[in-house]
């Protein structure tokens, strides 16, 4: 498989500054997994059965902070599958880079599943990589925000191995 999910940074630019900030998933309620991926099945194929996948794997963490459903949110974020651009993981950022933030009206239930299992996951303060084949440079004082969530590592070893950056860049 690719690693598109850690090579997508060339789809935020500095002209997603302006962009308004995501509301409105906040007040939906929240619903099981098969629920919230609902709106958005019209752009994914085979998503019932990635649902039921993802929910087997979580079967277990039901005990963690994490309710089934919400472990399967994040897992169903991570999967990817032929062709990666089809992925959930894509889709999703790819909207949420999107100007017509009236696109994003669809993974509403989903962001919201998803979002409060990541705030319910324990916060830790760690050093993070995020490598870019790009050469960005921005100016100390700017403030920057990324639109879409970003993937990163723990392990610069992982960063430069050849399935990533590699030690040229």
């Amino acid at each position: 498989m690719s690693n598109l999910r850690f090579f997508d940074e060339t789809n935020e630019d500095q002209n997603n500054q302006d962009l308004l900030p995501i509301t409105g998933y906040e007040s939906m309620p929240l619903v099981t997994l098969e629920k919230a991926v609902e709106p958005i099945e019209m752009f994914l194929y085979d998503l019932k059965d990635k649902v039921q996948r993802a929910k087997q794997n979580c079967r277990h963490l039901e005990s963690s902070c994490l309710t089934q459903d919400e472990a399967a949110a994040i897992y169903i974020y991570t999967m990817e599958w032929a062709p990666v651009e089809c992925c959930l993981y894509h889709l999703l950022n790819q909207t949420l880079r999107h100007r017509n933030r009236h696109e994003l009206i669809p993974w509403f239930s989903y962001l919201k599943l998803l979002l409060t299992a990541l705030f319910k996951l324990p916060s830790i303060k760690k050093t993070v990589w995020r490598g870019v084949k790009l050469n960005l440079q921005y100016p100390d004082s700017m403030k920057f925000a990324w639109w879409s969530f970003i993937s990163c590592t723990e392990s610069l070893t992982i960063l430069e191995s050849e399935a990533f950056l590699g030690k040229g860049h």
